[in-house]
């Protein structure tokens, strides 16, 4: 069925016996398509994708009824304007849920990384993001992941001349010494790793 042909959708909304029920479906095919376009990585489809929700969402709600779709659909797109640094759109759609959606895992998950991020707490940012309420979250929180740890590193070398290895696995949220060692080689060629026995140290070049 094609959505374009019915004529009770956003934004001609044109009065019709089988209104609710053109405009529940049509509610449902956005937030599918919005799910598709988390799942192939397109943010820009996400993007068109919830612009299409947003009536929906909105003048559209009362009489549709609640979505169960949606706490999921909107938490990955909130998480969606994290990753792209959209912290201003980020709070202006947190601002438009209602308090028990606000609650659900999906959106309390993304409210939690921004809440972390803006005290600058690189390490409980790091452990927020290791339980994802869905795998769908996943891709886009390794993203956030990578960028904060990033972060955290460039705020290390400031910081400190050397480290343990320990400390430093520590420090970035690697669970362990070969998490480290592979951080290093792919993001930080220039670290230098050497052991006065029994401490291994980390070290960065000048």
């Amino acid at each position: 069925m094609v959505l374009t042909e019915f004529p009770s959708l956003p934004p001609t909304s044109v009065p019709h016996a089988s209104a609710v029920e053109q405009q529940t479906i049509a509610r449902s095919a956005f937030e599918q398509a919005c799910l598709l376009a988390v799942r192939a990585g397109d943010g820009a489809a996400l993007e068109r994708a919830w612009s299409q929700l947003v009536p929906f969402y909105g003048d559209l709600a009362r009489a549709l009824g609640p979505s169960a779709d949606k706490p999921r659909v909107a938490g990955l797109y909130l998480l969606h304007l994290l990753v792209s640094d959209k912290l201003a759109e980020f709070h202006c759609e947190m601002e438009l849920l209602s308090e028990a959606e606000r609650a659900a895992a999906s959106v309390a998950f993304p409210a939690l990384l921004e809440a972390r991020m803006t005290e600058g707490a690189y390490n409980r940012v790091l452990e927020a993001a290791s339980s994802p309420p869905s795998s769908l979250f996943a891709p886009m929180v390794a993203a956030i992941s990578a960028a904060v740890r990033d972060d955290a590193a460039r705020c290390a070398q400031a910081s400190y001349r050397s480290l343990p290895v320990d400390a430093a696995a520590a420090m970035l949220h690697l669970p362990s010494a070969t998490a480290l060692r592979e951080y290093a080689a792919a993001s930080h060629p220039d670290w230098k790793r050497f052991a006065p026995c029994p401490a291994t140290v980390l070290a960065w070049t000048a």
